[in-house]
Order: C-alpha cells, then sequence, then structure tokens
C-alpha cells in the first residue's frame, strides 16, 4: 500500500566528486554539499506551460566521466550528464542537463530544444536555498554591475526578496558561496509561502510578459555556476545545528524539547467532491467544509448532499448517518457582485459554524462582498462568523493581507504542499513549513482566531491558470463542468473537475504525515483544522465506505478537541510529537525512513520508539 509514497519519492543515487556531493534524484540535483557543509537545496530544469502546469521531466540516460585528475591534490574534474526530455501538457522539449564539478566549483549547464514552437511561463533552470538561510546577509548583483546588500527573509516574505539577478553571494555554516546565472535574467522568490521548505532562485522575471513562445529555430541554453571557499567560521552554534540534523545511530534517542500550552484546534473535514452515490459510512469531525461555487448549477447539490440540516428531534451538530447534522463551515466562490441571498437563503435551516465569501477571480475575500454577505446573514437573523483570507494558499493570504477585510471574526487560509513539486520528498519537507505558516498567519489575524484548510495534497483548482481552470493535465470540457445540476453530483463537482487527486492519499505514511501536519499547525492562535475529504480519491473513506489509514489517525487527533497540549519536534524536523497537559496521551508521528527513538520532556519518563513512516499513540504515566 506503501508503493505510491515510495514511487513518488523517486529513484535516489549519491553522485560525489572533487569534494562535492550530489544526490541525484531524477532529474533533481539535490541536497548539494561541499566537504560535507551544505551549498543548495537542489538545482533543476523546469518546463512549465502557460497554466504554470510543470511538465514531466524524464532522465533518458546517465552519463558520468571524469576529465582530469589533478595529481598534486589526488582531487578530480568530473562530469555528469543527464539526457533529458520533458513531456506532458504539450511539451516535447529534451536535451542535456550537465554537471561540471572540480574542486571549490561546479558549474550547471542546460540546453533544451523543442521541434515545434511551445508556449510557456516559464523553461530553464531554478537553484533553491535552505530555509535555514533565514536571516542570512546575502550581497545580490546586478546585470548593470551594481551589487546591494539583502537579507534571506525570516518571517515569509510575500513578494520577491531579490531581482534582477545576475549573481548572489553569502556565507553559511563556514563556507563563501557566490553563484553566477547566465542565460536568462533570474530573480527570488520565498517558496515557504507555498510550505514549499525553500527560497527559489528562478529564470525569467515575473515583471516579463508571459506566456512567451519557444521557436522551434532556437534552443534554451542556460547556467548557474557555483564557487565555494572555507573561511572557518563556523559557531558553536552553527556546529549545534549541524549535530542535530545529522540523523542518529541506531537506537539512539532523538531529544524533543516540547514547547508551549495551547488548546488543540477542532479537527473538521472536507464534503466530499467525488461523484454520487454517497456510502453510508461517515467521518466523524467538528464540521464539514463545503465549497459552494456559484459559477456552477451544481452548488445547490453539493450544499444538500454536505448537510448541515436542522433536524426534527436532534440537535444541530449531532452526528446521524451520512453526516448530514454535522455544521457547515461554508466557503462561497462568487464572481464580483454575485447576488449572494439564494446562498444564505439555502442556509437558513442548516446549521453553520462559519462562512466566507471568495472572488472567483482573485481568490481572496474582498470587502465589498464581505460586507454584502454580512447584511444578508443579518438581515435572515442569523449569528454567523464570518471569516476572510485566501481559498488558494497562504501566499494570497500573505500577498493581500492590507486590502482583506479587517472586521471580520477569523483568517483562513488553505495549505497544498505538492503545488511546486510532486515528490514525495516536497510532502514531507513541508511539514516545518506549515508550522512557520500557521505562526505567520496568527501575526496576520492580529488577535482574530485562524481556521486553516482545506488541508489537501494537491490543488483544488489552479489558481494561477491563464487559460483555463479544468484540471491539470485534462481536457475537461465546460459540458462535463456542468454535468452535475442543482439535484444530483452525477460527476462530482469542485476539485473532482478542477484538481488532482494523489495516490498517496491511501498510503500507510498518509498517516503519520496527517499527524505532523496537525501538530504542526496546533499552536495558540489556530481555532481549526480541515484536512482532506469525507470520502471519494481524496478522502478519509474511499467510495464505497473503507477506511483509509488516514482515518484512525484522524479520529485519534480528534479525542484531542480543547485538550491543554504541548508539543514539539526533533531537529530535523522528521519526528513530531504532542503530549496532553496532564501527560496521560502521548501521539508521535516518524516521517523518517528508518525507526526512530525519541526523549521527552514534559515527565515523560521512556523514550518512544516508532517504525518508519508511522505513528503512535501510546500512554504517558
Amino acid at each position: 500500500m506503501n508503493d505510491s509514497w515510495d514511487a513518488l519519492r523517486g529513484p535516489a543515487r549519491l553522485w560525489e566528486a572533487a569534494g562535492w556531493s550530489i544526490e541525484v534524484r531524477g532529474d533533481e540535483l539535490a541536497a548539494i554539499s561541499w566537504e560535507g557543509r551544505p551549498v543548495l537545496r537542489s538545482i533543476r530544469a523546469v518546463v512549465r506551460d502557460e497554466d504554470w502546469n510543470t511538465a514531466e521531466t524524464v532522465v533518458e540516460r546517465v552519463v558520468e566521466r571524469i576529465v582530469e585528475r589533478i595529481v598534486e591534490t589526488e582531487a578530480e574534474v568530473a562530469t555528469l550528464t543527464l539526457h533529458i526530455r520533458a513531456e506532458g501538457f504539450g511539451a516535447q522539449l529534451h536535451g542535456l542537463l550537465e554537471v561540471r564539478a572540480e574542486p571549490g566549483a561546479l558549474t550547471v549547464r542546460l540546453r533544451l530544444e523543442t521541434p515545434t514552437p511551445y508556449r510557456t511561463n516559464r523553461t530553464g533552470l531554478v537553484a533553491l536555498h535552505s530555509p535555514a538561510l533565514a536571516g542570512t546577509p546575502m550581497t545580490v548583483e546586478h546585470q548593470n554591475g551594481t551589487a546591494e546588500q539583502r537579507v534571506f527573509p525570516m518571517s515569509v516574505a510575500p513578494h520577491q526578496p531579490a531581482a534582477d539577478i545576475e549573481g548572489l553571494a553569502w556565507q553559511h555554516e563556514g563556507l563563501a558561496i557566490r553563484m553566477r546565472f547566465a542565460g536568462d535574467l533570474f530573480e527570488m522568490e520565498d517558496q515557504r509561502n507555498w510550505t514549499d521548505a525553500s527560497y527559489k532562485t528562478y529564470n525569467r522575471p515575473l515583471s516579463l510578459p508571459f506566456p512567451y513562445l519557444l521557436d522551434a529555430a532556437s534552443a534554451v541554453e542556460q547556467e548557474i555556476a557555483v564557487t565555494v571557499a572555507s573561511v572557518d567560521q563556523r559557531s558553536a552554534t552553527t556546529e549545534l545545528a549541524a549535530t542535530q540534523r545529522r540523523r542518529p545511530g541506531a537506537g539512539d534517542p532523538s531529544p524533543i524539547e516540547l514547547g508551549q500550552v495551547t488548546l488543540f484546534p477542532a479537527l473538521d473535514v472536507g464534503a466530499s467532491t467525488a461523484p454520487d452515490p454517497a456510502p453510508a459510512a461517515s467521518v466523524r469531525a467538528e464540521a464539514v467544509l463545503v465549497e459552494l461555487d456559484l459559477g456552477t448549477n451544481s452548488w445547490q447539490a453539493a450544499l444538500q448532499r454536505a448537510g448541515g440540516q436542522r433536524a426534527g428531534g436532534q440537535r444541530a451538530g449531532e452526528q446521524r448517518a451520512g453526516g448530514q447534522n454535522i455544521p457547515l463551515d461554508v466557503r462561497i466562490t462568487a464572481d464580483a457582485g454575485a447576488d449572494l441571498a439564494p446562498v444564505v437563503s439555502a442556509l437558513r435551516n442548516r446549521a453553520v459554524a462559519r462562512i466566507a465569501v471568495f472572488d472567483a477571480q482573485t481568490h481572496v475575500t474582498e470587502r465589498q462582498a464581505t460586507a454584502s454577505l454580512r447584511r444578508l446573514l443579518r438581515n435572515a437573523g442569523m449569528t454567523v462568523p464570518v471569516l476572510s483570507g485566501a481559498r488558494s494558499h497562504f501566499t494570497e493570504l500573505n500577498r493581500e493581507q492590507s486590502r482583506l477585510p479587517t472586521d471580520t471574526d477569523g483568517v483562513t487560509f488553505a495549505i497544498t504542499p505538492l503545488f511546486h513539486s510532486g515528490s514525495t520528498y516536497q510532502l514531507v519537507e513541508s511539514i516545518p513549513m506549515q508550522r512557520l505558516v500557521a505562526e505567520d498567519a496568527v501575526r496576520i489575524a492580529g488577535g482574530r482566531p485562524v481556521h486553516i484548510g482545506p488541508v489537501t495534497l494537491r490543488s483544488r483548482f489552479n489558481n494561477v491558470a491563464t487559460a483555463t481552470a479544468t484540471a491539470a493535465g485534462t481536457a475537461t470540457a465546460t459540458a462535463d463542468l456542468m454535468a452535475s445540476t442543482e439535484t444530483n453530483l452525477v460527476a462530482g463537482y469542485g476539485a473532482t473537475l478542477t484538481g488532482l487527486a494523489d495516490a498517496r492519499q491511501q498510503a500507510e505514511p498518509l498517516a503519520a504525515w496527517l499527524v505532523a501536519s496537525a501538530i504542526a499547525c496546533a499552536i495558540p492562535g489556530v481555532e481549526s483544522l480541515t484536512y482532506f475529504e469525507q470520502w471519494g480519491e481524496r478522502g478519509l473513506l474511499l467510495a464505497d465506505g473503507t477506511p483509509t489509514p488516514g482515518l484512525a489517525a484522524f479520529d485519534v487527533l480528534q479525542s484531542l478537541r480543547g485538550k491543554s497540549i504541548v508539543s514539539g519536534r526533533t531537529g530535523d524536523d522528521l519526528v513530531w510529537a504532542i503530549v496532553t497537559g496532564d501527560n496521560e496521551t502521548v501521539v508521535v508521528a516518524n516521517l523518517d525512513t528508518v525507526p526512530r527513538t525519541v526523549s521527552l520532556s514534559a515527565g515523560i519518563s521512556e523514550n518512544v520508539t516508532i517504525p518508519p513512516e508511522s505513528w503512535k499513540r501510546v500512554r504517558g504515566r
């Protein structure tokens, strides 16, 4: 059942030459280090179509050569050449990604050709920098020969930390590192906005027009050159950080220092967007988050199936078969100026936990629509918390915070860790970044409660599409989008038609990932977390009602609702733990590929050992 989890991690091999070490993960040159010291998270070639969908890069052949041996130093100059092709989303590009390693210098060259013209938003090299660089000064060299001093941002930067980049220089862990870029103009963005564990320096500034056309008669040729020199200034703090990142030996316990006390938030689930029929089994949750797109003809059916009816003889919020009486967290999507009265009318006899309205184009809550929604609710005699925020990613909440309504009853945003890359590495590395964006969201909220979700593996829709809003990689026609009606969901709706499912949704390790994610996001100021969907390809249940591995973890986390908890993680961010305030319950998630033993503060005397990619609930005392 873990085949998808492991397969999407991708094959990896270590390439070492001239003091350099690179983990080759398919087409990605990852974990680039010099003499054991980290230099870059990765360098890779990307091909993105006019809707920002990323074509798959296939490695057809790998060639290694030692081109020179330096007798005096016993060093060598070596090359690694990846013969690659990009496929999918209309791409037919092919070419070479060549790495040249020599003492203190690493050069990566890309050459891509296309047999037919190709419309792209970005094609070329990108370099990823570690989030451990936060707060580190950097020198940015520009095309005109000038340079300026900048800093890798501490808080998640809403906009580009550096632009017009021809060169970058910084110091980290005793190394002076310098990069030079050729073949295009580069700029940097803070990918932690999307819970990626990186800052990204990429080709072609967003200020230039896109999409642009790659001509069949020309080639994309780019180069990134890296030089390093030891400055022997690694502090005791840096040495400690490096030690904490190293995996302990077999059986050696990793310490987890548990942090501040908070109350565990409500745990909610997304309404299923899968086609009818719904299974008889249901997911027990505090609320069901249902997304109602007023631009479709199926929003009434989606609301009806999500439930929330106030039934005679039952209290609002009391669960019955199918989850019909669980309160609803309603998220409306509508064009500017759309009439929201029909939605409010449809909600009058339903239990509603909270509500928000998002603009269909900007994907954030606009002031005018939010004011209209509040007025309609008031006129209908409904007292419902109204949220502001973004339905897409933390990115839009971060970038648009100055224009969002500030008088709302809470703030919300979604998390989609596989937006830029589909690898399992990306999924695991997003967890500490989720803690970071949760902390920044609490700061932005300014005392208002934060509601995180939906949290889904892949995007529910493409919020940056320039041409269509259909599912990435499909040719879904308008007729298909309208197949479901006001009274049935024969084709499903929402994410089923506009997003991608992921095979890891049913994998055993997803349960550990869910636990780690909830621990990362359960901080003071966060009031609710919403995960996945009730049933279907994106569900905690399969379409026939069979539980997925994630359901058991979800139920255990549900039992912590409102309890006083403390949480923490190991220094490498791979093991996460939560302990109830009475030390009675301990839940630990291990995202590592090997068994891990952890020692916990807060009165837990025995070490806890967790198998690889799994989770465990134990009694604390």
